[in-house]
């Protein structure tokens, strides 16, 4: 059922028919693979307020599919399924659908879901990817989270959303043209905020973390005497930054003898000195 992208919308009803298996058994299988992170679901609102069939996105390309609702042939069927399988045997496989996960949480605030339902499957990034698997994924890990950031907050700054991932993709092509910089590499970003693997740095965390360097870039890093503070608009940072990794932020405080303070907006919510 899926098209090109690795996404579709079809109702419970539907593939228990095509399966042979009761509803409840196909509801059971859908929450299996949601949580093995092989698909990812949203539920369809109506105009009218109801909740309709979900929408699902598989969580890596598919290979050759057909386009919109037809079925396929199954010279074309088999081979998806083959490529599919190939890219599931992948040892990379579960560090990719991680780096989805980084993404969709990064475009959390300008991701235009609604109204592009399919930017779910992340189909572009990853077939983008897919290309280049014999690169160094810790090189491309790190350009992705970059040229992401730097996206996030032109659109968060302009007040437009993302409305379609080869606005990344895009970026992305411009590689051959620059270094890629190497995680926790220094490089300025606007506004007094830091870019990826940066406030790491700062902080003395050597971690290989990225989705800890991705947490510390939403954050102004300002000295304050003997400490430091770490201050962010985002409740969300804020909180995933605390409950995740506090142990990290009091280790680099006891090892540097320093204090580090969690701040939203003003408020303090977190500090290694106890308060």
């Amino acid at each position: 059922m899926g098209n090109q992208r690795g996404y579709c919308w079809p109702s419970i009803k539907t593939l228990a028919e095509q399966t042979g298996y009761c509803q409840k058994t196909v509801q059971r299988a859908l929450k299996e693979l949601e949580r093995k992170k092989l698909i990812r679901r949203r539920r369809k609102v109506r105009s009218d307020g109801s909740q309709g069939v979900y929408e699902i996105a598989i969580t890596l390309p598919l290979g050759v599919q057909c386009t919109g609702h037809g079925r396929p042939s199954e010279v074309d069927r088999m081979s998806a399924l083959k490529e599919n399988y190939q890219n599931k045997s992948k040892a990379v496989t579960c560090e990719v659908r991680s780096l989805e996960d980084d993404l969709l949480k990064l475009f959390d605030r300008v991701i235009d879901e609604k109204s592009h339902p399919e930017l779910l499957s992340l189909y572009e990034v990853t077939s983008w990817l897919f290309d280049r698997l014999d690169e160094p994924w810790p090189q491309l890990k790190s350009l992705i989270l970059n040229r992401a950031i730097d996206l996030r907050d032109e659109l968060h700054q302009s007040g437009k959303r993302l409305h379609s991932w080869s606005q990344l993709v895009d970026r992305l092509g411009a590689r051959k043209s620059g270094r890629v910089s190497e995680p926790g590499s220094p490089v300025p970003g606007r506004n007094g905020k830091w870019r990826f693997g940066e406030n790491a740095a700062r902080l003395g965390i050597n971690s290989s973390d990225p989705r800890l360097a991705m947490l510390l870039s939403e954050f102004h890093f300002e000295q304050k005497g003997s400490g430091i503070r770490l201050a962010t608009e985002s409740p969300s940072a804020a909180g995933q930054l605390v409950q995740d990794y506090s142990g990290i932020l009091r280790k680099s405080a006891l090892e540097h003898g320093t204090e580090i303070a969690v701040f939203h907006r003003d408020k303090i919510i977190f500090s290694t000195g106890g308060r």
